[in-house]
Parts: C-alpha cells; structure tokens; sequence
C-alpha cells in the first residue's frame, strides 16, 4: 500500500474532525458503523469457508496434495485477522467522534458512553461467533505444518486465543476485505 492510500492515524483522524460540524461527524460515524457490521458480516461469511475447508481437509488421504486448501484456509484466517485490525481501529475513530460530540456538546456522556458500550457488545459477540465458527485449536493444527516460515508460530494458542493470533501476517495499514 502506497503512502498515499494508507489510513490516517487516530492522531490525525482526532485533528481532522474539529474542522467539520456535527452533521459531518454524524455522517462519518455512519459510514464507519456501515463498514463495520460489512467486516464484521464478511468474517463470519469467512469462518463458514474455513469450515469447509477444515472439513475438506481431514478428509484428504495422508498422501493427497493438500497445499491448495492449506493455502485457502491460510487466506481466509489473515483476512479475519485483517479485519478485525481494521474493525478495531473503526471502533476507535467512533469513539474518537464521539469524544469530539461531547467536547462540543452536542452528545452528553452518558449517551457517549451507552452507544460505545452497545458497540463494543456487538463487536465482541460477532468476534467470539466467528471464533466458535471456526474452532480456534482445530485451524491452529492445521495451520501450523505448513511449510513457509512466514505462517510459524511460536507457541499454540488456548482455546480463548483470538484467531488473529494465529495468522500472523497481516498489514493493519490495509483498510479490510469485503465479501
């Protein structure tokens, strides 16, 4: 991704919004709480492929070519891993503008803190349904054969680890993939 392309930072994006009104801050919320629940919605459309794929391969024979599924299924979890940089840092430019209303006062803070809150459930349980989806140990032992240097992994995750710790290689300056 070239430099420029690549996101502003939550520094910049907190400078950038008190230059606009409200209406415009009422508008970028929208069009980051869109693109949010499409992430979000894309990831568990990803955690059914890595559900097939997972199924495809237990079924292979020991001596059939697995690599194009291996390489399917990595895809797919540094795409999740992907997203969920991408959801985070959206969450966090949302607060941002929230704290922006508040500072103006046009959001009161007990509104600011209700549709944070309600944000932050949200995220969380759309985050664990694609973790539950998937099986965290299940793509972990599947993923850990592969032979690039770039998938290992130090240590296995718990069943509580997040699927963004075991794919290892995205770019958080990317801004998400869509299904």
């Amino acid at each position: 991704m070239s430099d420029q392309t690549k996101p502003i930072t939550a520094g910049e994006f907190a400078k950038a919004i008190t230059d606009i009104s409200d209406q415009q801050i009422e508008s970028v919320k929208a069009q980051l709480l869109n693109s949010i629940d499409r992430l979000l919605d894309t990831n568990l459309e990803l955690a059914k492929e890595v559900t097939v794929v997972k199924t495809k391969l237990q079924a292979l024979k020991p001596d059939d070519n697995h690599d194009e599924l291996k390489e399917d299924l990595l895809l797919f979890l540094e795409t999740i891993r992907e997203n969920n940089d991408v959801i985070d840092d959206q969450v966090s430019r949302i607060k941002i503008a929230n704290a922006e209303m508040v500072k103006r006062g046009t959001m009161a803070s007990s509104s600011q803190q209700t549709q944070e809150n309600k944000l932050d459930d949200r995220v969380a349980t759309l985050k664990s349904a694609v973790q539950q989806e998937m099986g965290v140990d299940v793509v972990w032992n599947m993923v850990k054969d592969n032979d690039d240097p770039q998938y290992d992994i130090v240590e296995e995750p718990s069943s509580t680890t997040k699927v963004a710790e075991a794919a290892d290689t995205a770019d958080t300056n990317d801004e998400g993939v869509y299904l």
